[in-house]
């Protein structure tokens, strides 16, 4: 046993402990609170800034509203308007507004359409002077006026021309209600056609007064009349048109309405005698008006009859 190899063993050694260490905890210092100060210069210059620009900017507005152009003068002399080319000329600012040059009396004239009636013919009716188209034909026996184009025979269209005796110087409507009851309504104030009733439209011409009734029955025809009262007088206008419809439209009956309405625009009365002559005399087969102020006193009720002038009160 002694021979036996014997192993040696070696000591187990221990292990080396490195000491750890001791770690002192860090605790955390707080930041120091910024300042609120410079945010709020800097809203509060903001701010400023702001209500200065506004402000400018309203003055701005201001000033330009105080310079803008407010007459056609002003603004062609404005920087950037625009003068159109036009009469009476355009001046167009550069925002847009227009001002249109002012022309005198003189001036307004040459724009008006030239007068058609100025080389008529000439009548005087019963005191009443008016003008009619040159190549129409007046009938003085019928006291008619026609146009060209009608035959040899031919009476209608045409435009008539009759007085009324008015002694009681009844008004339109008033004659119109008073012969209405007694005979056939004359169709002055209103007419009537099947189950219409048309009523006149008050017209004043040249200071005359009257009444101007359209599309009525004057059998077998249509017409438009005017009617008015002067002097115990009923002056009655009738333009007849060749229609058996009264209420058609068409290019013929326009015209002769057209030269109708041109025809009572030349309407005037020609005063015969002094403005204050009294007792002068009036009526007859002329029927010589009087002047304004003064009314005829009719020495009977027969026709054509005559007598003087006197006072209205």
């Amino acid at each position: 046993m002694e021979n036996q190899d014997t192993k040696s063993i070696d000591p187990i050694t221990s292990p080396v402990q490195t000491p750890i260490p001791s770690v002192t905890p860090v605790i955390p210092t707080a930041a120091p609170k910024a300042s609120r100060f410079p945010i709020f210069f800097v809203v509060l210059i903001l701010i400023l800034l702001t209500v200065t620009g506004v402000f400018a900017y309203q003055n701005w507005q201001m000033r330009q509203q105080l310079n803008a152009p407010t007459t056609y003068e002003e603004c062609i002399k404005a920087p950037g308007s625009v003068l159109q080319e036009s009469y009476p000329a355009t001046c167009v600012t550069k925002d847009g507004k227009s001002f249109r040059q002012i022309l005198t009396d003189e001036e307004k004239k040459k724009l008006e359409p030239p007068d058609p009636t100025t080389n008529w013919n000439t009548y005087i009716f019963q005191g009443l002077v008016f003008k009619y188209p040159t190549d129409w034909v007046l009938d003085t026996e019928k006291m008619a006026i026609r146009p060209p184009y009608l035959k040899d025979g031919e009476e209608y269209p045409a435009i008539t021309f009759y007085i009324i005796k008015n002694p009681d110087n009844l008004s339109i409507k008033e004659y119109d209600n008073k012969a209405g009851n007694s005979m056939m309504r004359p169709g002055l104030y209103s007419s009537s056609i099947g189950t219409k009733e048309i009523i006149a439209e008050a017209k004043t011409v040249n200071g005359i007064n009257g009444y101007y009734l359209k599309d009525q029955n004057c059998e077998p025809l249509g017409c438009d009349r005017f009617s008015f009262v002067s002097s115990m007088k009923i002056y009655v206008i009738t333009n007849i048109f060749d229609h058996q419809d009264i209420s058609s439209q068409n290019l013929e009956k326009e015209n002769l309405r057209k030269i109708f309405n041109q025809i009572l625009s030349t309407f005037k009365f020609k005063d015969t005698l002094p403005k204050k002559t009294e007792g002068a005399f009036c009526g007859g087969f002329a029927g010589t008006p009087c002047p304004n102020g003064y009314t005829c006193k009719l020495e009977g009720n027969y026709p054509d009859a005559g007598g003087v002038c006197i006072k209205e009160f």
